[in-house]
């Protein structure tokens, strides 16, 4: 059985056990690894929570940890210090936080050795619990409400005295496609930087031309480049020389490339409209309701027309080649002088518009982009989803066919049986008289028809209303 020594001050601890570890030592700074979650503890900067985390930052003293011997002399226990700003880490209820001097129990902590660099802490004021985790997630908090089957082991890693400055991730990455035009870069160091003085940055295209308007700004381990808007569907390569970062001591460079243009609507012209980044496009007259689906190239409910109004040049009125409106309720109307169908678009992000109905100042978007779930129009980013689309220009524009009201559909009753026809794409809805739906279907060159009781009964489309008595 081996005995080793380890002096803290004027105290000196025997530890005794098979293959045991030194307890760490004073006057050395460590990482905090959880051995079940591989993420490191750390002291929040702006509040008082200890939490894990999945990254370091080399001189972050939120992320590096000193054991002190207890400053109000509890033999065998230490105080958790970070920060070099007088923060220690201490026991507040069941809730591991940050606060000031430790002049209690409750920020002393029992050090117990597993195995070889791996230990168990625990507080005096929980002598029977060990500290630990919820779950093993970043940003999980740490507790001393344990038991020592739950996550609660920790490895120690001893920070080096320096590490050579280095880069963790850059945004974009190298060679990423489709990045916005007004993408901030951003570049990630494993350790807190400083800009020496007169920093530059350099972006430039593939003609080797400057990019206007760029300055870069550290905070913290990142340094943030921003610039005037770059072009579409160009590549375009980032440069920070040599020193422009205290420490940095080659010139860094990588590249990455833009979206394309966004295709902005022409009055007159036919387009599909597709959830940004998706092949899920709008499709107009279900139930008159608007909705997500595939399977744009022949259906003629999912092919819209840009109307301009009244010369606005951002400003239309779209309708499906069913005849149907796209509105703010997607009910069936022909008033579409009515402001109630008139959108507007806004430039977005990544080639992509925003459509805003003019009258109720609410945005198209859909809560996810499976197909068949439901668009609504609501405030800008209140659907926590994606309010952002991207237009598509069908070949042969010129002279669309709108179908009007007579040639969508043909409805009549014959022999106690209700009949509709339509040689174009459409889809119906059948009320009763007390406006209960009770049939529903597509039509494209075909017929319906039903056997039923003796009524009046309503037939709707996304844009036609007809009412019809079986008898």
């Amino acid at each position: 059985m081996g005995r080793k020594y380890l002096t803290l001050g004027v105290l000196c601890i025997t530890l005794l056990g098979q293959s045991r570890a030194a307890i760490p030592e004073t006057g050395k700074k460590y990482y905090l690894k959880s051995v079940e979650a591989g993420l490191y503890l750390t002291l929040s900067t702006s509040g008082s929570e200890a939490f894990i985390i999945d990254y370091l930052q080399a001189s972050n003293d939120d992320f590096q940890f000193e054991f002190l011997p207890s400053i109000i002399g509890t033999e065998g226990y230490y105080n958790l210090a970070t920060n070099n700003r007088g923060d220690y880490m201490y026991m507040n209820d069941w809730h591991c936080s940050k606060w000031g001097a430790p002049d209690d129990a409750k920020f002393d902590i029992k050090i117990t050795n597993l195995s070889e660099n791996t230990y168990k802490l625990s507080f005096a004021n929980r002598p029977n619990q060990v500290i630990g985790l919820d779950d093993l997630l970043p940003g999980s908090p740490i507790y001393s409400d344990k038991t020592e089957t739950d996550y609660h082991q920790w490895e120690l890693i001893e920070v080096p005295s320096a590490i050579p400055l280095e880069i963790v991730k850059q945004f974009p990455e190298e060679g990423a496609t489709d990045v916005s035009i007004t993408d901030e870069i951003k570049v990630i160091f494993n350790d807190r930087i400083s800009l020496e003085k007169n920093a530059v940055a350099s972006i430039k295209d593939e003609k080797n031309q400057e990019v206007t308007g760029v300055n870069i700004s550290a905070n913290h381990n990142m340094a943030t480049i921003t610039h005037d808007p770059l072009a579409p569907e160009t590549t375009y390569t980032v440069s920070l020389p040599a020193g422009t970062i205290t420490g940095l001591n080659q010139t860094i460079t990588w590249s990455f490339t833009t979206s394309e243009a966004a295709i902005l609507p022409v009055d007159g012209s036919i387009y599909t409209i597709r959830l940004d980044g998706r092949e899920t496009c709008l499709t107009l007259d279900r139930d008159q309701q608007a909705w997500l689906n595939n399977g744009y190239e022949g259906a003629a409910n999912q092919h819209f027309l840009f109307k301009q109004v009244n010369s606005n040049p951002v400003s239309f009125v779209i309708q499906d080649l069913t005849g149907g409106y796209l509105n703010d309720a997607f009910e069936g109307i022909t008033n579409f002088e009515s402001e109630s169908v008139i959108l507007r678009y806004e430039m977005a992000e990544r080639a992509c518009i925003r459509l805003v109905n003019l009258y109720t100042n609410q945005y198209l978007g859909a809560y996810t982009s499976d197909p068949g779930s439901l668009v609504h129009f609501k405030a800008l980013g209140e659907l926590g989803a994606i309010q952002t689309w991207k237009l598509v220009k069908l070949n042969g524009n010129s002279n669309p066919e709108i179908h009007s009201n007579a040639d969508v559909i043909q409805a009549h009753s014959e022999n106690g049986r209700l009949v509709i026809r339509s040689i174009h794409p459409v889809y119906f809805r059948i009320y009763n008289g007390t406006g209960q739906k009770i049939a529903a279907g597509s039509l494209a060159g075909n017929q319906y028809e039903r056997a039923l009781p003796a009524g009046i009964y309503i037939v709707k489309t996304n844009h036609t209303t007809k009412k019809l008595i079986v008898k």
